[in-house]
């Protein structure tokens, strides 16, 4: 179970001294189903730096390791919806190597999505450690220009050296149990991964066969006045979209070839390029009113309309009103997602099949009709 940071730690505390930028047992996920939860799941009191209200993991389909989740998270006038989900059934995905993450503390929110690339093997380990030290060492930042680019990229090395030092955990490691662990729904033959993790240095495994590879898409929001400065880096892939107060949208990342995603995702081993390099920049303000999309490139397949267009073409009843929808917002979004293109697959199976890989989304509105800990 991929639930929290501290989950990751533990299964690897076999086989690794892997270290601890922090802690998110604060938050609790149940193994009840999303239908057992009551109307609205932010109940519990979250302490000073929270990931807020966090469903619990549930299996929809026998099978295939779902372990979807979803949250929301608010601070002075912004509010964050985040989810990963493990997708349409027509993209035979067995597992969610998708992770979607947002905390609030201090003013400032912080926030992640990171995909692993499927044809690494551990991709699901790295995406979730990756995701998890990125934003525990970006909210232990307290630099004097909150989110200045320097604290990302220092957040992003850091979850980089974390990849590493697992990874050179499992190669001084002989136990089978471990590299299952790790494996995760990898094809690859265990063996063959230890001969290119041990090779990991060499630009040739980039391209055919990474180890423990994920990208990254995330950042920091710091309100100013009755606005919100939002930093926001890519590694690799991810979308980033913001719709101002008229329905305008703005494209700030689109979605990368795989062969750029490949070769600048963060992965251990000593890289051809340095992170600085690989790093893409964003600064946006959020007025009142203005919503910015982030999201794997997952909800970017099988279309080339902008997610956020695509996204109100299928559900124009869709809104982040916080009188109509509570905290599950994004996560009830990814699920019509999947179920609409599931069924668009079905019945019209000539179209290229739309959203075909794991889903993960986060959304910032700024809204100041938004109250602490209510959707």
């Amino acid at each position: 179970m991929w639930s929290s940071f501290k989950d990751v730690k533990r299964l690897f505390a076999r086989h690794s001294s892997l270290s601890s930028p922090g802690d998110d047992a604060r938050v609790s996920l149940q193994e009840d189903r999303l239908e057992d939860l009551p109307a609205s799941p932010l109940a519990n009191e979250c302490g000073p730096r929270s990931c807020g209200a966090v469903l619990p993991p549930t299996r929809e389909l026998a099978g295939r390791e779902d372990e979807t989740t979803g949250g929301f998270v608010t601070s002075f006038g912004l509010g964050v919806w985040f989810a990963s989900h493990i997708g349409p059934a027509l993209a035979h995905k067995i597992e969610n190597q998708d992770i979607a993450l947002a905390r609030t503390g201090d003013g400032r929110v912080w926030f992640a999505i990171c995909d692993g690339v499927s044809t690494s093997f551990g991709s699901r380990f790295a995406s979730a450690l990756a995701c998890h030290a990125f934003v525990d060492k970006l909210a232990m930042s307290n630099t004097h220009d909150l989110g200045a680019f320097e604290d990302l990229l220092c957040a992003a090395s850091f979850a980089e050296d974390e990849l590493d030092k697992s990874l050179m955990g499992l190669l001084a490691n002989s136990s089978p149990d471990a590299w299952d662990d790790v494996k995760g729904g990898s094809m690859l033959d265990t063996q063959v991964i230890r001969r290119l993790a041990e090779n990991t240095a060499s630009p040739i495994n980039r391209f055919w066969g990474p180890v423990m590879t994920s990208t990254l898409l995330g950042g920091v929001a710091v309100r100013v006045g009755n606005s919100w400065k939002v930093n926001l880096i890519r590694i690799g892939d991810g979308v980033a979209e913001k719709q101002n107060s008229s329905g305008v949208l703005d494209a700030l990342f689109g979605v990368s070839s795989d062969e750029f995603e490949i070769s600048n995702a963060l992965r251990p081993g000593a890289p051809s390029v340095a992170l600085r390099e690989r790093v893409e920049h964003a600064t946006l303000i959020l007025e009142p009113g203005e919503l910015l999309l982030l999201c794997s490139d997952g909800l970017a397949r099988g279309h080339n309309e902008r997610v956020l267009d695509m996204l109100h073409g299928l559900f124009p009843d869709f809104s982040l009103d916080p009188s109509l929808h509570s905290g599950v917002a994004a996560l009830d979004l990814l699920r019509r997602a999947a179920s609409r293109a599931d069924e668009l697959f079905n019945t019209m199976a000539a179209l290229p099949p739309l959203f075909a890989d794991n889903l993960s989304v986060i959304l910032l509105k700024c809204d100041f009709n938004l109250t602490y800990g209510k959707a």
